[in-house]
């Protein structure tokens, strides 16, 4: 039984006896005085007792638990739920928890349930030895409570959840490469993992929601390699954008040669002897234009013939 209950019921007890004495002294005293104090003290304690035994016989069940009640060695089959309840006096009503759980296996030491180096020490196909952090989202099945209280007990964590977990992380990673473990195929392993559990929580009343592989720990000599083959595909992949690069840049260099080559040979249809004459004079203008005197300009055009051109002075 809680401590309140009991603490209540002695109470209860008490007030029943000081009930039962003041009964006697009212009828062995004279005295109406002493009567009538014998008579008020009654029927306080009489109240007394039964709120005592009232309050004895509460039970409360907090949210996210269900209540498993034992009376005499009997445990009744249908837990309680959430709330108040009205029990004997002699039961006593064990909670268990029914909220989402995590248990948390880490070599960081206080980061697990378990002080120290906690990790999971596995063995690939490959005969290597891998350390695993892990966590395990599970949640106990209300309807069940009574069974395994009355099977496992309540520490079912230590004694079924706990061992399930580090069983199905083994059995799986034998059969996979440890390289595998920590590139694509993690989901996969993590996947495998999770249906080993659920098949050992499956008649246990335990319900498993998540398994998160939170790190894996590599022999150092696995580690060099892994990094020694991601270098060279990061350089393989530098090269691959380089040479990208230059077949752009030789590509936009040919085609700036091509347009260099059609503009000129646009010009060079369009040049014109009329077209020369014209430029040149132009040319002649702009030089001569910037003297200070009138000029007068004889540009020959043709045979034998003269273009007189005179230009004024600039202001």
């Amino acid at each position: 039984m809680p401590f309140l209950g009991i603490l209540f019921l002695l109470l209860g007890v008490i007030s029943f006896g000081a009930a039962i004495f003041a009964g006697v002294r009212r009828f062995i005293v004279d005295d109406k005085e002493e009567k009538k104090e014998a008579t008020i003290t009654f029927f306080i304690s009489l109240v007394l007792m039964m709120v005592f035994s009232f309050l004895s016989c509460i039970r409360i069940v907090p949210p996210g638990h269900v209540g498993v009640a034992v009376t005499m060695g009997y445990i009744q089959e249908k837990p309680l739920n959430p709330g108040t309840h009205l029990v004997w006096p002699i039961t006593s009503v064990t909670k268990m928890d029914v909220r989402t759980q995590a248990y948390t296996m880490s070599k960081v030491d206080l980061e697990g349930q378990t002080q120290g180096d906690d990790a999971i020490d596995v063995l690939s196909s490959d005969g290597l030895t891998l350390k695993l952090d892990v966590t395990v989202w599970f949640r106990l099945i209300g309807s069940d409570a009574a069974r395994i209280y009355r099977t496992v007990g309540v520490d079912y964590v230590n004694k079924i959840v706990r061992p399930a977990v580090r069983a199905a992380f083994r059995d799986a990673a034998v059969k996979i490469l440890a390289v595998d473990i920590y590139s694509e195929k993690r989901e996969t392993f993590v996947e495998e993992v999770r249906k080993l559990i659920e098949s050992q929580f499956a008649d246990r009343g335990i319900i498993v929601e998540q398994v998160l592989l939170r790190n894996v720990d590599l022999p150092q000599t696995v580690k060099q390699a892994i990094e020694a083959k991601l270098a060279a595909e990061q350089e393989a992949m530098k090269m691959q954008f380089v040479l990208q690069k230059e077949r752009q840049e030789a590509e936009r260099k040919r085609i700036e040669a091509a347009g260099l080559r059609d503009a000129q040979q646009i010009i060079a249809q369009s040049l014109t002897p009329a077209y020369l004459h014209y430029y040149q004079m132009k040319i002649f203008g702009e030089s001569f234009g910037q003297g200070p005197n009138n000029s007068i300009i004889l540009v020959p055009y043709g045979t034998g013939e003269k273009f007189m051109l005179q230009l004024p002075a600039p202001k």
